[in-house]
């Protein structure tokens, strides 16, 4: 099982700036990104989202053996956008995530993260 680590990640206009304080990066890694692509956040913000994740992904080494990317984003629901083991270069990567489409979806977060049962 691979260990789970805090990340802090803040955005500062016009860079982003990441660190992982009590990460080891040379251990391997799993990151999944889950995205509001919901209305109330707006595609130029969506588009901002996007970005962020791109320049978070430049912080990994990513590869089979090492860093795995997830992406997930909800709205009416959740999207699985792509998985853990689908890609494992950063360009893959970052062109998977900018392909990701905003959906503009009016939700209550609260039901499509604990929906009802």
């Amino acid at each position: 099982m691979r260990p789970i680590y805090p990340i802090t990640a803040t955005y500062k206009h016009p860079f982003f700036v990441f660190s992982c304080t009590e990460c080891n990066l040379t251990l391997p890694v799993d990151v999944v990104f889950v995205l509001d692509a919901s209305g109330s956040v707006g595609s130029q913000n969506f588009q901002t989202m996007l970005t962020f994740v791109n320049k978070v992904v430049d912080g990994f080494p990513v590869n089979q053996n090492e860093t795995h990317i997830g992406l997930v984003t909800f709205s009416s629901g959740a999207h699985l956008q792509f998985y853990l083991n689908q890609y494992f270069d950063k360009a893959a990567i970052k062109q998977a995530v900018s392909q990701t489409r905003f959906s503009s979806y009016s939700i209550y977060t609260r039901d499509v993260l604990w929906p009802r049962g």
